[in-house]
């Protein structure tokens, strides 16, 4: 663990030294694909991926599948009943249902599209199939139930105040004994962008939440709401109960509490996702880690409908007019505040003391990290430094032209200045040779 510990800080330590590449830059390494790389659409809704690894990208002008290696489209030139598609399903080995915005529900069977005999026409936008199997769906006219032969019933949606909520219904969530089910917020007004509670065994709603913009659930059990007032916790012991009860999100969640009306999404990584529709989109890890794209960061559409992490650990984000974004996995993880420090300037590594090494220029404040400690050391003076050097002899450090020892006392680091240098020169790199002495290369002697 040492070892491996040891090359990668020294590895860090020669990519911020010799300018090769900036850890810190919000550049990743994105890959695009547009009907020029052969996808049905520039403008994506949704990507899943069935039991055998293919990827199904739902657009507004067809189905696009991905083997590895190219898609294949399909739209109604070639089988489909209508080109928007709104959802796919994995029925079993090779059936997989493709519901598009129409009355008619296809199904792709070994690469080739049929439509299901089904009695009665709904425009279906999304369907969800609980731990027992149950298929349920999210209509145009209501919530619908697949009994499994030929046809979907429709289920009683009779809000809390006796009025029929069935119109426009686009979301479900299973949740156990209920389903958390959410209308199209962009047809219905704002006091009824309302989160309904549904009881599967009563068929009723049975608790509502109003002002909800967008809710999701974790593969690890946490169910987040995006509202006016910022991000939400749904209490999952109180959902056990029938009961919806908003919460404040755990404390390193807390740069997230008021970030209102955003679009969220949870990936199979337990990896949140936030968007503004705008101009910046955050990527949240379950320890608090936040990672933000803007239009530096190589994602070039902020209009974001999906993001999609497959088996393999590649991001997929589907954009609403930019195609789909591949967020190719490589052994670097961007992070924006390393052990606590902003903008870190310093990352080094001493074999001789196995200390690893950051400091941070702005925040006048260095972490020493040895095994699994950390300390953090602030500077009484002479503020902020351009070199912190860590020698057999102890911590050095320079600004512009003078030379100061540094002492460690209580986490504060204090100077003493030993040399200067006249005042055109600058002391801009230090080296350590063998015996521990530090050679620095001066106008005066």
């Amino acid at each position: 663990m040492q070892r491996t510990a040891r090359i990668i800080a020294y590895f860090l330590f020669l990519l911020v030294n010799t300018g090769r590449a900036n850890l810190f830059a919000q550049q990743y390494p994105f890959v695009h694909y547009t009907p020029k790389d052969g996808l049905v659409s520039n403008m994506i809704k949704n990507i899943c991926q069935d039991s055998k690894g293919r990827l199904y990208f739902t657009s507004v002008n067809g189905l696009s599948v991905y083997d590895g290696s190219r898609f294949i489209n399909y739209n109604s030139k070639n089988g489909l009943y209508f080109d928007m598609v709104n959802c796919v399903m994995e029925m079993g080995p090779d059936s997989i249902w493709v519901v598009t915005n129409s009355s008619k529900i296809n199904c792709l069977v070994k690469g080739k599209m049929k439509i299901l005999p089904f009695k009665e026409e709904h425009i279906i936008n999304n369907l969800c199939r609980d731990e027992k199997g149950d298929i349920y769906a999210a209509a145009e006219d209501g919530l619908l139930f697949f009994d499994k032969k030929d046809h979907f019933t429709k289920l009683p949606f009779i809000d809390l105040r006796g009025n029929d909520a069935s119109s426009y219904i686009n979301y479900i969530l299973n949740a156990g004994e209920y389903l958390i089910i959410q209308r199209d917020i962009s047809l219905v007004s704002d006091n009824e962008k309302i989160l309904y509670l549904y009881c599967k065994s009563s068929q009723n709603i049975i608790a509502e939440i109003p002002s909800i913009y967008a809710v999701v659930s974790a593969p690890d059990g946490r169910t987040w709401a995006s509202t006016e007032a910022g991000i939400k916790a749904i209490d999952t012991t109180w959902l056990k109960k029938g009961k919806l009860i908003l919460q404040e999100l755990p404390e390193h969640f807390a740069h997230l509490k008021k970030k209102g009306r955003l679009s969220i999404v949870f990936d199979s990584g337990n990896n949140c996702w936030l968007g503004d529709q705008s101009s910046i989109l955050f990527k949240v890890a379950p320890d608090g880690t936040t990672t933000s794209f803007t239009s530096a960061s190589g994602l070039g559409m902020f209009y974001i409908n999906s993001v999609f992490r497959d088996r393999e650990g590649i991001t997929w984000i589907a954009t609403n007019n930019g195609g789909v974004s591949k967020l190719v996995h490589n052994n670097f993880t961007h992070i924006e505040k390393p052990f606590d420090l902003v903008r870190p300037s310093i990352i080094s590594y001493n074999q001789e003391s196995e200390n690893f090494l950051v400091y941070s220029a702005s925040a006048a404040a260095a972490a020493i990290i040895h095994d699994t400690k950390k300390e953090i050391f602030r500077f009484n003076d002479p503020g902020p430094l351009s070199e912190l050097i860590e020698t057999p002899y102890g911590f050095f450090g320079t600004k512009k032209n003078t030379i100061y020892k540094l002492a460690a006392k209580n986490t504060i680091f204090y100077s003493k200045a030993l040399a200067s240098d006249s005042s055109d020169n600058t002391y801009s790199r230090q080296l350590i040779d063998k015996n521990g002495n530090l050679i620095t290369a001066v106008k005066t002697t």
